[in-house]
């Protein structure tokens, strides 16, 4: 029948799910009720000399008083665990669920690109992995997950850079995989900032995928490795010491209860997964105090994604194409950018690098334009602009992210350009349809490809941060907002907006400065490099965390008490006079040398250091392979992807003057070999046509 298991934890377990102990006529054989379980009684033999009969008249028993009843003959502790799980959170049901979101997820992004769908990984570096080709983070965190044990898995990456799309495509692998059991649940922050602790967060996304689960109850299946928590932009939850108000607040009182409310989850078999956009709050004191703590505790895999890899995303063919064209599409490489292109046909994608700065706007009008066919939707393309970035404008105003259908649809009755927009609408329906109403327009609206219902709630959203910071950016531009706009949006919308030409790039810039005079340096960092390609400030008494620089944006401004953060350089010849009392942690540097004196700088866990080098430093050196040297300019260390177009300028940079002549040499042979071609403008390019020999002469 069944093997000898401990009555006492047989009772402790059914009573965690709240049932209630029923007596029987023998201790050999309990029962238990629970008036919300499937079944009315469970009865469970503990004793292996149970006879059959002895269960039958148990049975009957309770059937002779209207029960209905099952009995679960456990051969262990372990088993009752699992089956009281399996019953209590609907297995087959909620792994039907995930499965329908990860479906609805891909079907919402090919109605915004037009095409097929089909994830790409892109290359990844953690604790553990470096990769410069396109690995495949998932399928590291697949890997990382089925180890015993408790695990906490931070995956930093930009917005934009797809790590939404990678946590679905998680989610999906762990329904379809054969050796791990367990259900994954993702928790999208972005879309619930209005609850304010992250308790209650869990709360309510535990209600929304197991309806009516205890918090507790679900903690528990967290810690037993049988629910796997993925939080999805974590960060949405951190609070700054910036208030719309304008008074500092103390953000260690607010988010150090909330690490801790998360490293209280980490214990036993629990594995949680956070994502998050790259943030100096990182490197907080607190924070790293929380980190060291929880390294003692359980195993922590930090992964950071990379670049998305164009010849991935485009092929080989294409980039041919794209070089012959002198498109660096290095510059351009957003996810939405490159699935617009993707799904091109070859006439389509010659004739969009002829404007390489149009691509977007043309995706834009596409997808519009696509909505008033499906819809019929009387508003052209040019006036639903208009009105969705009024409402991008409406989320930054309101410092939100979603809201209610109605609360959306009041957002648009009410905004001034949108009621003009309807108004000239009605008419339209008047003339061609016999009418429309207002409500019907703004359900319409509601409805569009560029909004995302949430789930099975009635929460709206944009269907991506791109698409949010691109609306928002466009309106910025339009209304030359004098108005706050809070760090999170600016750096939605500049994110957005570097994925276009350089001319909607300076407008965004030149709209955003008077908003900028009230924040601090980070994020006018950043904007100057999304926008203009460079830094153009000097830059004091601040933190600066995850930037990818090379000679041309950094230009030896004056860096005077900065911190940064695991930053990357390339190819960058530091003027000490200019880096002032500065601190270098976890940062990479190649092919950079340090000119002048180290001034009191530090470099803490960095592969390289000045004192290497001071003064000069021999960059080129008899034993010196100078095409190899000038190759690795085009495709520096520490990048998955590959520059395919240098100013000559810039190949020079760094160099000792008595040396220039052996670069002159190198590149004149190259061009010669035919591995680089030279343009007007001392523009020196990739021959694409050689890229297997070029990887092969550089290690890549």
């Amino acid at each position: 029948m069944c093997d000898r298991i401990d009555a006492d934890k047989v009772r402790e377990y059914y009573k965690y799910y709240r049932f209630q102990e029923v007596k029987t006529s023998t201790e050999k054989i309990l029962a238990f009720k629970h008036s919300l379980y499937f079944n009315n009684i469970d009865v469970v033999p503990v004793n292996s000399d149970v006879t059959t009969g002895e269960l039958e008249k148990i049975k009957s028993e309770f059937e002779r008083i209207n029960y209905t009843c099952k009995t679960n003959q456990f051969r262990s502790i372990e088993e009752i665990q699992t089956a009281l799980f399996r019953g209590f959170f609907n297995w087959d049901g909620t792994r039907d669920f995930v499965r329908k979101s990860h479906d609805d997820f891909v079907q919402k992004r090919i109605s915004v690109i037009g095409s097929t769908y089909s994830y790409i990984p892109s290359a990844f570096i953690s604790d553990t992995i470096y990769s410069y080709n396109a690995s495949d983070p998932v399928g590291h965190v697949l890997e990382v997950i089925q180890k015993p044990g408790p695990c906490l898995i931070l995956i930093e990456a930009p917005a934009g850079y797809g790590k939404t799309t990678a946590m679905y495509e998680l989610c999906n692998k762990i329904i379809s995989s054969t050796t791990i059991k367990a259900i994954p649940l993702l928790a999208e922050l972005h879309r619930n900032r209005k609850v304010p602790e992250f308790k209650y967060v869990l709360l309510d996304e535990f209600n929304r995928v197991f309806n009516g689960i205890e918090y507790g109850l679900a903690i528990r299946h967290v810690q037993r490795g049988d629910i796997i928590l993925i939080v999805d932009g974590f960060d949405e939850m951190i609070r700054s010491n910036y208030s719309t108000n304008g008074r500092s607040v103390d953000d260690k009182s607010i988010n150090e209860p909330l690490l801790y409310t998360i490293a209280e989850i980490i214990k036993n078999n629990a594995k949680v997964i956070l994502t998050t956009r790259k943030t100096v709050f990182a490197e907080k004191d607190y924070f790293k105090k929380w980190y060291d703590d929880c390294r003692t505790k359980c195993q922590i895999e930090r992964i950071s994604i990379q670049n998305p890899s164009i010849e991935d995303w485009l092929g080989r063919k294409r980039i041919i194409k794209a070089v012959a064209n002198r498109v660096d599409f290095e510059k351009v490489s957003n996810p939405i950018l490159l699935a617009s292109l993707r799904r091109m046909n070859d006439d389509e994608f010659e004739s969009a690098l002829n404007d390489p700065g149009g691509i977007i706007e043309r995706f834009i009008d596409d997808l519009l334009n696509r909505e008033t066919e499906r819809q019929n939707l009387r508003i052209d393309s040019n006036n639903q602009r208009k009105i969705f970035q009024g409402l991008a404008q409406n989320f930054s105003d309101h410092e939100i992210s979603e809201e209610t259908k109605e609360y959306i649809t009041e957002l648009i009755r009410t905004n001034d350009k949108s009621k003009e927009i309807i108004k000239e609408s009605l008419n339209k329906y008047w003339s061609t349809e016999g009418g429309a109403t207002v409500d019907q327009i703004l359900e319409k609206l509601t409805l569009h490809c560029v909004l995302d219902k949430r789930g099975f709630t009635d929460a709206i959203s944009f269907v991506s941060d791109f698409l949010f910071g691109y609306f928002l950016g466009t309106e910025i531009i339009s209304n030359n907002s004098q108005v706050i706009i809070l760090e999170r949006y600016i750096d939605l919308a500049t994110q957005s907006y570097s994925a276009l030409g350089e001319e909607a790039k300076t407008r965004l810039w030149n709209a955003l400065q008077p908003c900028l005079d009230v924040h601090d340096t980070p994020i006018k960092v950043i904007t100057d490099l999304r926008l203009k390609g460079e830094l153009l400030r000097d830059i004091e008494n601040c933190s600066l965390s995850n930037l990818d620089l090379d000679d041309e944006q950094f230009d030896n401004k004056l860096c005077k008490c900065v911190q940064f953060f695991d930053c990357k350089f390339h190819n960058i010849s530091f003027i000490g006079k200019n880096i002032v009392s500065c601190n270098f942690v976890h940062c990479e540097f190649y092919g950079c040398e340090w000119v002048g004196e180290r001034d009191e700088n530090t470099f803490i866990n960095t592969n390289w250091k000045p004192e290497d080098r001071v003064g000069c430093g021999t960059v080129l050196g008899t034993d010196f392979n100078a095409n190899t040297k000038i190759l690795e300019r085009f495709w520096p260390k520490g990048r998955p992807n590959f520059q395919i177009c240098k100013k000559e300028s810039t190949l020079f940079c760094g160099i000792p003057p008595e040396q220039g002549d052996v670069v002159k040499s190198a590149l004149s042979n190259l061009v010669k070999s035919g591995l680089l071609t030279h343009s007007s403008g001392n523009l020196y390019w990739l021959n694409m046509n050689r890229l297997d020999e070029i990887k092969q002469i550089i290690g890549r």
